[in-house]
């Protein structure tokens, strides 16, 4: 190992000039002080080359190999409780602003997987969050498994964490697709979280009465989580609160005659194009090609602006989206076609 050879001629060179500074000081002469830092320097060059010969480690790679993992570079001898110390380190803002992948990667660059998954057995809740965050997304040599992340998620939801009781809910949310039954799990622990200020989990509560999972359904429900969690800064189910403007759904439907048949409708008194504009570009700008759609409909039928209908169904086409293609081919554009020069884009 290079750096091991750098460190221990500076090692050498440094104990060197230690011995002839402190025989200079003490007896006064250079010729004294020059003949120990010789013979210091070959003493210490001496015991590497011996340690070398017996252990294939000199003086700089054994003090390495007594604090840190020789292979892995991790700490030596590591246990839980200086984990643990090692967790704490991180405030409790950094906690609820970094994402848990971060901090695992922090943690498994100086500590042992076994080590972590003991502390968080031993209910040490930072280390559970960690470990359910891996065994849910699947990450860090951790494989994905979703009754172990819910067991580890469970331990530090119990200890009052808001973050890991989105995540649990979050688990229970991708079980129902399979078990309804597990969307009421979810619902219970995105209740917990968001009245702890959780912001995402206003967000899928928000998205759970919009489509009634686990809940019953309800729009007005729906509208106010997700005014909540968009307006301060979540980017999750924007779409949803568009499409809630668009359509006045927290509102009564009115019942209208087509072909002979009575349907429901949007009541034209509360529909909101100016707040489902708004909510619906939130969505665009994440890549949401439904909402990149509606958009491009609402400005080419609704408010008449060709200009803006291209640009938001060229968002769509550009990412494979049919519907967007079949209307910009409609007013005569394909998505290899650059966009007239003519044409200026109203202002976000």
């Amino acid at each position: 190992m290079m750096w091991v050879r750098i460190f221990e001629l500076f090692a050498v060179a440094g104990f060197a000039g230690l011995s002839f500074l402190g025989v200079h000081i003490m007896q006064g002469g250079k010729k004294s002080a020059i003949i120990v830092a010789i013979l210091a320097s070959v003493s210490l060059l001496f015991i590497n080359t011996v340690l070398e010969g017996e252990t294939g480690k000199g003086i700089a790679l054994t003090a390495y190999c007594e604090v840190r993992d020789c292979k892995t570079g991790r700490l030596a001898g590591s246990s839980a409780s200086e984990l643990s110390e090692f967790l704490d380190g991180f405030d409790e803002e950094r906690w609820q602003n970094t994402n848990s992948t971060e901090i695992l990667a922090s943690a498994l660059e100086l500590y042992d997987k076994k080590t972590l998954i003991d502390l968080a057995k031993a209910g040490d809740s930072r280390a559970a969050r960690l470990v359910g965050a891996a065994y849910s997304i699947g990450m860090h040599n951790f494989k994905k498994n979703s009754l172990l992340a819910l067991q580890f998620n469970q331990i530090c939801a119990d200890e009052g964490s808001r973050s890991c009781m989105h995540n649990l809910a979050a688990e229970y949310y991708k079980r129902g697709s399979k078990n309804p039954s597990e969307y009421t799990k979810a619902s219970y622990w995105y209740h917990k979280a968001a009245r702890l200020g959780e912001l995402n989990s206003h967000a899928s509560l928000g998205s759970l009465y919009y489509y009634g999972r686990g809940v019953k359904q309800n729009y007005a429900e729906a509208k106010k989580y997700l005014k909540y969690a968009t307006d301060n800064g979540a980017k999750a189910h924007a779409y949803l609160l568009g499409d809630i403007y668009e359509f006045a759904r927290s509102y009564p439907f009115r019942k209208i005659e087509l072909f002979d048949n009575q349907i429901d409708s949007p009541d034209p008194r509360f529909v909101d194009y100016p707040n489902a504009i708004k909510y619906y570009r939130i969505a665009a700008q994440q890549g949401d090609q439904s909402a990149q759609v509606r958009l491009g409909f609402i400005y080419e039928y609704r408010l008449k602006n060709k200009n803006e209908a291209i640009r938001y169904y060229t968002m769509s086409a550009k990412q494979g989206g049919v519907f967007a293609q079949e209307a910009l081919q409609r007013m005569g554009i394909t998505v290899e076609t650059e966009v007239p020069e003519d044409i200026v884009f109203a202002d976000d």
